[in-house]
């Protein structure tokens, strides 16, 4: 191979730049090694090095992704070929992709997060990670993990400035097998969306495993029958072509001794190691009697049979052995977890014990009061603070519930997308859409959903020219009667359906009222715990004036005791305050979340209404679907 710095027609070249190389090119193995460098980004070695195994390659690794400038038919084409055979494709009620994984199942949710994690920190992940972060990811954190994991697949990938229309299509453009909408870009962190997005990492991240364990050469140059123990010829011409592009790129012009190394690597192929017809005869007389000397050799089929069973046995107890520690271990684990929990908690306990002590001994070494006083007053303060704890567990309780619902309000927003999807599925049926349709005269049929700003009139717009053509159908109505009979009882059902939900959310009301009530209670009793405490304060007050007047102490020193009397009274009446002023926020706030929670489970169950109007018309529609003429 000969090729000059510039062509005899003055053409200029289109490979890169070269550099020129001052010193001479080393023959053998001057082969670069670009292929199997390290990457820089948490010191983790790229998928190029992993793929290629030993062999080394030219140039930065190519992107194992179509481009995005291709044609939409070779994207599809793509996509199709790239399916997974581990993810099936069942189809819903409405012909969407199914995703048949347990996704939003705890146990399954947890183990998909403790393979990620495993993952993360194995390849280098350069930020921090751990389980808190992954059961709650925020938009940002899934941002990283993806442009990491990707990176294995596009080096030097970096989420661009629209995440939530790229990332899809780079799912997508992986042969990802189920829809991840743009909405879900924006609720990252939400129950009902999260798992989903865990779900299509987890895909990513078994693409990047795989692409760690194949053999590229095994794929490149599979050997054939008539290649008993030689290099493929494939590879010998890649060998070549690749070390030659790499010396061209470093500024060689002439390749002799990678000509004289292709002959002989061909030579010897052809000819044997040693080359020529008699040393072939004699290699071939050589094989021969070793092949018989094989043959006449004793049978050790059976006996390595025997074996293999043996070896069998104990794989398959080791197997069990190691199923049965793994067991262990995790109970051993959970145990350690729990003892650790409990052994924190009770360490905080034994520190605000002692601050506790501390403090009493400094109030109780400062003053004169009698045990049986500080006991009393100890009583109360115990008995107010069992009040305050049974206060939060009523709040933690009331949370629950409120998070309880936004998960079924997240469920009925994903019904109602589907339901609208239906729709405009059965529109474009009926060539309702788009406005430039067969049957839309020029109208926007069209239902979109926007739980953010509102969505189309449907009544007011949509509904009317409906009704319109439904006018235009009556005379089929009579055909359909029966069907129409069975339709109205599914809705009769959807209306139960929904009176079940207005039930549930009286029993939601008459439980919130309770606790209000019981809350109101508690507020008194604890007022009443107040005013008692007021009237004991007043009482040692007197006792203290009574002191003043039968002891022989001075008046400055009895001043004093009066003000730090005063004070630590201030102290405790502004303590009291506070609190008051917190449990009444908390009142107000819990109220104010329940009063806005019940409006918006008011504004989704008009919305379903709506969206059963909506269904009903559209059945209508399909079932009298009419027959236009031209003059139509």
């Amino acid at each position: 191979m000969r090729r000059s710095s510039a062509s005899s027609s003055g053409r200029l070249s289109l490979a890169p730049l070269r550099v020129k190389n001052e010193g001479p090119i080393p023959s053998g193995s001057g082969r670069l090694s670009t292929g199997s460098t390290r990457s820089s980004v948490g010191g983790r070695t790229s998928v190029g090095s992993a793929i290629g195994g030993g062999r080394n390659s030219v140039g930065s690794r190519k992107s194992m992704l179509p481009r995005y400038n291709q044609s939409s038919n070779s994207m599809a084409t793509a996509a199709k070929k790239r399916r997974s055979s581990g993810y099936g494709r069942t189809y819903g009620e409405h012909g969407m992709v199914k995703d048949p994984r347990p996704n939003s199942d705890k146990v399954y949710k947890e183990r998909s997060i403790k393979l990620l994690l495993e993952f993360l920190l194995e390849k280098g992940f350069p930020h921090n990670i751990n389980k808190k972060v992954l059961l709650y990811p925020t938009s940002k954190d899934f941002f990283r993990i993806f442009e990491f994991l990707f990176s294995f697949i596009e080096p030097k990938y970096q989420v661009g400035p629209k995440p939530e229309e790229e990332i899809p299509k780079l799912f997508k453009l992986m042969g990802y097998p189920f829809p991840i909408s743009k909405s879900n870009m924006f609720s990252i962190g939400s129950p009902h969306t999260w798992p989903t997005l865990l779900g299509a990492l987890r895909f990513l991240m078994e693409i990047v495993k795989y692409a760690f364990n194949v053999d590229t050469d095994a794929v490149l140059f599979p050997p054939r029958d008539d290649e008993f123990d030689s290099i493929p010829e494939s590879k010998i011409l890649f060998n070549y072509m690749e070390e030659g592009y790499a010396a061209f790129l470093n500024g060689a012009d002439t390749f002799e001794h990678l000509d004289e190394e292709l002959a002989r690597n061909l030579r010897q192929k052809t000819e044997g190691i040693s080359g020529g017809l008699d040393q072939l005869v004699s290699e071939n007389n050589i094989l021969t009697r070793e092949l018989t000397d094989l043959q006449n050799e004793p049978d050790r089929l059976v006996e390595l049979r025997e074996k293999h069973h043996t070896i069998t046995a104990d794989e398959r107890k080791f197997q069990a052995y190691l199923e049965n520690l793994e067991k262990h271990k995790h109970s051993f684990e959970k145990r350690i977890q729990e003892v650790d929990e409990e052994f924190n908690t009770m360490t905080a306990e034994y520190q605000a014990i002692l601050a506790n002590n501390k403090r009493m001994k400094a109030i109780f070494d400062s003053q004169e009061f009698s045990p049986a006083d500080v006991e009393r007053i100890n009583m109360a303060r115990q008995e107010l603070q069992r009040q305050i704890e049974s206060i939060e567990k009523d709040i933690e309780a009331i949370e629950r519930q409120i998070w309880d619902e936004e998960i079924n309000i997240g469920k009925i927003q994903q019904n109602t997308e589907a339901k609208c999807q239906e729709y405009n599925k059965k529109a474009t049926m009926l060539k309702l859409i788009p406005p430039s349709a067969e049957n839309a005269h020029g109208r926007d049929y069209e239902m979109r959903v926007n739980f953010h700003s509102g969505s189309i009139d449907f009544i007011g717009a949509i509904k009317p020219a409906l009704v319109q053509m439904k006018k235009q159908c009556n005379e089929k109505v009579h055909e359909m009667e029966a069907r129409r009979i069975g339709e109205m009882e599914g809705l009769d059902q959807v209306t139960e359906m929904v009176s079940d939900k207005g039930e549930e959310i009286s029993k939601l009301e008459s439980k919130h009222k309770r606790a209000e009530e019981e809350l109101e209670c508690k507020k008194e009793a604890m007022q009443r715990e107040c005013q008692k405490l007021q009237a004991e304060t007043d009482a040692i007050q007197a006792e203290i004036t009574e002191m003043r007047r039968s002891s022989q102490m001075s008046v400055q020193e009895a001043q004093k005791e009066l003000q730090q009397l005063h004070k630590r009274y201030e102290q405790e009446n502004a303590a009291y305050l506070r609190d008051q002023g917190r449990y009444a926020d908390s009142l107000f706030e819990a109220a104010r979340l329940i009063v806005d929670h019940k409006e918006t489970i008011q504004d989704y169950i008009n919305l379903f209404y709506s969206g059963v109007e909506k269904s009903y018309a559209d059945l209508l529609q399909t079932q009298y679907r009419p027959e236009f003429t031209k003059d139509d």
